[in-house]
């Protein structure tokens, strides 16, 4: 990274599609490292929104964020200010990545599918429970087209859709979504995860909406043995996990 901006300030093509490029790489290297991703070129020590704003000036300038890179980069914005809780500006830069990727043609695609997804997890939180749920039926339509729900994005979009349709009343459609994440997680080989954990803590609470007590029980116990099994006792879930399981199992 440190050495492809530095070849392109000695070639003087830093405002180009390359060098906002680079500035996305750049975002994305500090938002999965954080601060043990320490560079020593000048222009990676900015904070991400900053480095997308640049990477989206260059683009605006060069007329060329009606593309692929624009709409990433837009999205990028949008997945900064959710790390930083401002949820409706991200959906701002979310719905905006969404005209983008729909000019060019690409939003049935599994990106744009993961986008709407991001659209639908930024409505769940500012409590727009039918934003969330059209959005996120869009993505799972594109998804199941392109046969793409056996993926981790998949199985957090079916996931996601449980939890809202139990919250809402919707109790034995939002366990169909639930179970089916579950089991694609074990097919995947990811049954042993604290996604899982969570999982398991949501196929509870829909069992429990449901009156099954018994299987509301075993799906939390399977999930403190879980949080166990991974080295994950004594942490929020787990103690979430345990306080659920002795009230479906108020004799034990």
């Amino acid at each position: 990274l440190n050495q492809g901006w530095t070849h392109l300030e000695q070639a003087g093509k830093v405002d180009s599609v390359e060098g906002a490029g680079l500035l996305l790489s750049r975002c994305h290297m500090i938002l999965k490292f954080g601060s043990d991703f320490t560079p020593t070129s000048p222009v990676c020590h900015d904070k991400p929104q900053l480095l997308m704003q640049r990477a989206r000036r260059i683009l605006e300038k060069m007329g060329a964020l009606e593309t692929d890179l624009g709409a990433t980069i837009v999205e990028s914005m949008g997945i900064v200010e959710l790390r930083n809780g401002q949820t409706a500006k991200a959906l701002k830069f979310y719905e905006e990545s969404r005209q983008l990727l729909s000019s060019i043609g690409k939003l049935s695609s599994h990106s744009g599918a993961l986008l709407l997804s991001s659209i639908g997890q930024a409505k769940k939180r500012l409590k727009d429970n039918e934003g969330a749920l059209e959005a996120y039926g869009q993505a799972l339509e594109i998804m199941k087209t392109l046969g793409t729900l056996d993926t981790m994005g998949g199985i957090s979009l079916q996931e996601n859709i449980g939890v809202i349709k139990y919250t809402i009343g919707e109790a034995k459609e939002g366990l169909t979504f639930l179970e089916e994440s579950m089991r694609l997680r074990e097919s995947l080989g990811l049954a042993q995860s604290v996604p899982a954990c969570w999982g398991l803590l949501h196929l509870g609470n829909a069992k429990t909406k449901l009156g099954d007590l018994q299987g509301a029980a075993e799906a939390y116990e399977a999930g403190v043995k879980t949080c166990e099994d991974i080295g994950h006792a004594d942490t929020k879930i787990h103690k979430d996990l345990a306080k659920l399981l002795v009230k479906a199992r108020p004799t034990q």
